[in-house]
């Protein structure tokens, strides 16, 4: 009996992943970066619609995140069946950092597979390379030389 106790509460700690305010901040930057404009939808006067991202996971779902001056919604692992399908769902499906120094995020955006990474530079996120392929885009970039 105790030792069920005690598997539960030690599962229900394992569960539990404090707050990284690094991980904010590093999905914040990737979403700011200005090729990701060739693919978030804007309305008919050309302003951004609202981000919705899909973090599946990889993320708490208590982000507070900011695209074109508007809150992002974030959808957990749990509510992924999507709003309705005119809804574009920044869709995550992978994340890695390590140490606090690099992350790569890949994730799809409609028909588009985005692949990107970032290095801390100096304290700052810096972006350094992003590929995109899908709905027409073939897209390479390298922000730094060899």
């Amino acid at each position: 009996m105790y030792s069920l106790l005690l598997l539960t509460f030690g599962l229900s700690l394992a569960s539990f992943t404090p707050p990284n305010p690094a991980v904010e901040e590093v999905l914040q930057e990737f979403i700011k970066v200005e090729q990701l404009e060739r693919i978030f939808e804007k309305d008919e006067q050309g302003t951004f619609k609202p981000l919705t991202i899909a973090v599946n996971n990889h993320f708490p779902a208590d982000l507070k995140l900011q695209y074109a001056g508007k809150a992002v919604k974030i959808l957990s692992g749990a509510e992924n069946s999507p709003l309705d399908n005119t809804t574009a769902v920044l869709n995550i499906t992978d994340f890695k950092m390590k140490k606090d120094k690099k992350a790569q995020l890949k994730f799809t955006y409609k028909d588009v597979k985005v692949s990107m990474r970032m290095r801390k530079i100096d304290g700052i996120w810096t972006y350094r390379s992003m590929f995109m392929k899908g709905d027409d885009i073939n897209y390479r970039n390298f922000d730094y030389e060899f």
